[in-house]
């Protein structure tokens, strides 16, 4: 991702962390470089209906971890660029909608 907005940066560019609470004065404070994420907060933000959280959270839960996210950066900075799909090969629209080519209906070109 390129940077877009304070919301978009590289995935290289950021650290993915869990959130630490300090206990300093008798109030919680947060130490948080500017760079730093925390997916665990995305969850909030995100899932707002209940319904698309349970079936999330089922199916995704890992989405809002550090520990996805890290090893995701460590494979780019390895240099290995994935493609993510949503869904499997199967189950994609261009497989379940598109027409049959000629080839599969048993004709030739």
């Amino acid at each position: 991702m390129s940077a877009w907005s304070d919301l978009v940066e590289r995935v290289r560019a950021v650290a993915f962390r869990a959130r630490e609470e300090r206990d300093m004065d008798d109030e919680v404070h947060y130490l948080v470089d500017k760079r730093d994420m925390f997916p665990e907060q995305w969850g909030p933000f995100l899932l707002g209906d209940d319904r698309i959280r349970a079936a999330f959270m089922k199916y995704h839960a890992d989405l809002l971890t550090p520990e996805f996210w890290n090893a995701r950066k460590a494979r780019i900075q390895a240099g290995h660029l994935e493609d993510v799909f949503p869904y499997p090969t199967e189950r994609r629209f261009r497989r379940r909608y598109a027409p049959q080519s000629t080839t599969e209906q048993g004709r030739t070109p």
